[in-house]
């Protein structure tokens, strides 16, 4: 139910990642620890972003694009489906505190690039314009968070926890296997960007 992932960037920054897997199986916790290595280096602009690709009808071809994302700053990106009679969970994503970068993608028919181009090159929609994609669906619905964090002088650590879950439904349509495959469907991956000293670098 657990396990861990030990990244080093060659400019100095480790990234251990914890990811726990609830006993039921709906929840996963992500625990990412940002160490600077470095005797005399500062890391400053350290933006940590997460994507969210939640299929709430399953990822067969006729049900992956049911999803519909939105996002509330306490909530974070939530992605739900139709209840057609192949709904199995919502789902939804959300860090330890409200966000400081979010947007989802539009209604793609075939891959959410625009969310994962959010977390790759940290560019979110503006939210005062009044096209900001902070609503979208049905399609392949899915989202980006990202936060900013302090900077690390030399041998400072930070950490920073996402949680991700599949809601379940009332009538006991999921089932413990279920909402795991849904949630390691969803994309645990996540990208950390640095600017340094002049250097930009990302850790995935």
């Amino acid at each position: 139910t657990t396990a861990e992932s030990l990244l080093h960037h060659p400019a100095g920054m480790d990234l251990l990642i914890t990811t726990s897997i609830e006993l039921a199986g709906q929840g996963i916790t992500q625990t990412f620890v940002l160490t600077n290595a470095t005797t005399d280096l500062t890391f400053e602009d350290i933006v940590l972003a997460d994507y969210f690709n939640f299929h709430p009808n399953g990822s067969t071809a006729e049900n992956f694009r049911k999803g519909t994302a939105t996002y509330s700053p306490s909530g974070g990106i939530r992605i739900t489906g139709p209840d057609d009679g192949t709904l199995i969970a919502n789902g939804s994503m959300r860090g330890e505190r409200v966000d400081d970068l979010h947007g989802t993608n539009a209604s793609f028919p075939t891959v959410p690039d625009i969310a994962f181009d959010m977390v790759q090159t940290l560019t979110y929609p503006d939210p005062t314009l009044p096209d900001a994609l902070f609503t979208a669906g049905p399609g392949d619905a899915a989202g980006g968070l990202a936060w900013r964090l302090e900077p690390l002088g030399p041998g400072e650590r930070a950490s920073f926890t996402v949680f991700k879950l599949a809601e379940p439904l009332l009538d006991g349509k999921v089932t413990a296997p279920a909402g795991l495959s849904l949630l390691v469907a969803a994309g645990l991956g996540a990208l950390v960007a640095s600017r340094g000293m002049q250097r930009r670098w990302h850790l995935g």
